[in-house]
């Protein structure tokens, strides 16, 4: 059962994580892993300059109701790569 539980939280951790900043840290963020993956994401996120707060911004004009979403990676993935990450494929 302990391993279980382990795997279970290890994929968790991976697949609700995002990489942010010039270096991609990999970090949980908690609300904004809730956005939807987009190739034409309609908000971007990244660290400020200091790297201690994360910062949100629309790219274009966002309708109240609409779904917020982000673009996952900078760098293309295989399909496989992205099912391990994020538990679906693009």
């Amino acid at each position: 059962q302990v391993r279980g539980a382990v795997t279970n939280a290890f994929v968790n951790v991976l697949n609700r994580s995002l990489f942010l900043g010039e270096q991609e840290e990999q970090m949980l963020v908690p609300v904004l892993d809730m956005c939807a993956h987009s190739s034409t994401p309609n908000v971007q996120a990244d660290l400020d300059v200091q790297g201690k707060s994360i910062v949100v911004k629309t790219t274009r004009d966002v309708s109240a109701g609409e779904e917020l979403t982000l673009h996952f990676y900078s760098t293309e993935f295989e399909g496989h790569e992205w099912y391990v990450m994020y538990g679906f494929i693009v």
